[in-house]
C-alpha cells in the first residue's frame, strides 16, 4: 500500500510538472512567501476488493489522469487562506 508521504511526493511531483507546462502559479492571499498548496488531481489507483467489488485496500496509485487545474479551489497548505491561481 502507498503510504500518504509518498502520494504527496508524487502530487507534488506532479504539480511542479503541470505548473512548468501550464505557466500556473499559486499565491496565498494572506502571505505570498507561502508556496504549498492543497488542491485536487485525478488519479487511477489498484485496490483490493471483496467479492462484492467494495474497496478493502489501496495498493497503489498508478497513474494522474488530471493533475491540478487551475480552475480548482486551491487552499495554502501552510494557513488555510484560499489561494489565487493564475
Amino acid at each position: 500500500m502507498m503510504c500518504m508521504s509518498n502520494m504527496m511526493e508524487n502530487s507534488s511531483i506532479m504539480g511542479t510538472l503541470k505548473k512548468r507546462e501550464k505557466g500556473m502559479r499559486a499565491v496565498c492571499t494572506k502571505d505570498e512567501s507561502h508556496d504549498k498548496f492543497i488542491t485536487t488531481a485525478h488519479v487511477t489507483q489498484s485496490w483490493v476488493v471483496d467479492d462484492g467489488g467494495e474497496f478493502l485496500e489501496e495498493l497503489s496509485t498508478d497513474d494522474t489522469t488530471h493533475g491540478p487545474n487551475p480552475q480548482n479551489i486551491w487552499v495554502c497548505a501552510e494557513c488555510g487562506e484560499e489561494a489565487k491561481v493564475s
